[in-house]
């Protein structure tokens, strides 16, 4: 056991001011590191989206590639590896290696162990910050260097093996999506079996989308897709397209557009959604949600000069629906939502 100022030398990373004039996009400029530049999951920086030229790197820190760091502000207390030669700034604590017994991934490995210790030491006046005097004071466990490089080799093991979860993860998710298709294929597929026993009719005939009116109720919640998914507290508005708590409405500008879903609260809604109305007494509404949910993707186009999707309104209403008997939609949502939340516990 050690402190970890007795086997390493820390030194805090500098900033040549103002950075916009020290930056370059020249040739021989100097890989200006930033903490933008690391990849989640990666212990290596082996890119830098921006340079300072050269002269500026003298008010900086220089480090050459297999240089260690740790983040300093922000998400502070994260250990990379520079794959670069390269300049830090303040955001970054240069950690030296000036005994040779210790290997660098090693000393990576361990300090991403110590966040615990990072964050109780942590402090600054807005931004947290490490305090070099507390980590250097750090109790550090220090094996011989044959058992740091078996230890390594542990880990890589256990890292590989962990990677090897996730692909598995992502490609059983993978598998899941494509097979929610192939089940909502069976009932809505142009060629499905039922639409030779049930006559069929456009979106428009069974369901609105609808605008909704101006109001003037004072403060109300102002729903935004993130809002519904829980993303961020809802903002304050005066006046708006005022809906009530468990409204269905659908999102017909954004990534997600075509998903329907239910205001969480009375508030006003953004003009990124529509009212969703359905004719109960033809249709139901799980069963048309299913519906919309195969034809998304059918159903979007890119807004002009604009990469984001909308729905195609038009192609929307024209879009024809088989209409079995309600009970028999009641049965096929039934079915579909079955299989669903098998396929969502296996995923």
């Amino acid at each position: 056991m050690c402190k970890f100022g007795e086997i390493v030398n820390i030194l805090r990373g500098a900033s040549p001011r103002p950075i916009k004039e020290h930056l370059t996009t020249e040739a021989g400029g100097i890989p200006w590191i930033k903490i933008g530049d690391t990849k989640p999951g990666e212990i290596y920086i082996n890119q830098t989206k921006q340079k300072i030229k050269k002269e500026s790197a003298k008010k900086s820190v220089f480090l050459t590639k297999g240089s260690l760091i740790l983040s300093n502000s922000m998400s502070f207390g994260r250990p990379y590896i520079l794959n670069i030669d390269g300049c830090i700034h303040d955001g970054w604590l240069a950690i030296e290696i000036y005994n040779k017994t210790i290997d660098i991934e090693f000393l990576q490995y361990i300090l991403q162990g110590y966040m615990w210790f990072f964050k109780s030491t942590a402090g600054g006046s807005s931004v947290d910050n490490l305090n070099i005097d507390k980590v250097k004071e750090m109790p550090f466990a220090l094996p011989p260097y044959n058992e740091q490089k078996r230890i390594i080799a542990s880990l890589r093991n256990i890292d590989a093996y962990i990677n090897r979860i996730k692909k598995s993860k992502e490609e059983i998710s993978r598998i899941s999506a494509i097979l929610k298709i192939r089940i909502l294929e069976t009932f809505f597929d142009e060629n499905s079996s039922y639409k030779s026993y049930y006559p069929s009719c456009a979106i428009k005939d069974v369901c609105k989308l609808e605008k909704g009116e101006i109001s003037n109720k004072g403060p109300q919640p102002y729903l935004e897709a993130k809002v519904i998914r829980g993303a961020r507290e809802a903002e304050q508005r005066q006046s708006g397209i005022f809906i009530t708590k468990g409204t269905k409405v659908i999102l017909v500008d954004g990534e997600n557009s075509g998903e329907i879903m239910v205001a969480p609260f009375d508030g006003y809604m953004g003009s990124t959604f529509k009212i969703f109305s359905a004719n109960l007494k033809i249709i139901d509404e799980d069963y048309l949600s299913y519906f919309i949910l195969y034809k998304k993707q059918k159903l979007r186009e890119s807004k002009t000069g604009s990469a984001i999707p909308h729905l195609n309104k038009i192609l929307f209403n024209q879009y024809q629906i088989l209409i079995p008997p309600l009970e028999k939609q009641k049965e096929i949502v039934a079915q579909i939502s079955t299989l669903f939340d098998v396929l969502n516990k296996i995923a």
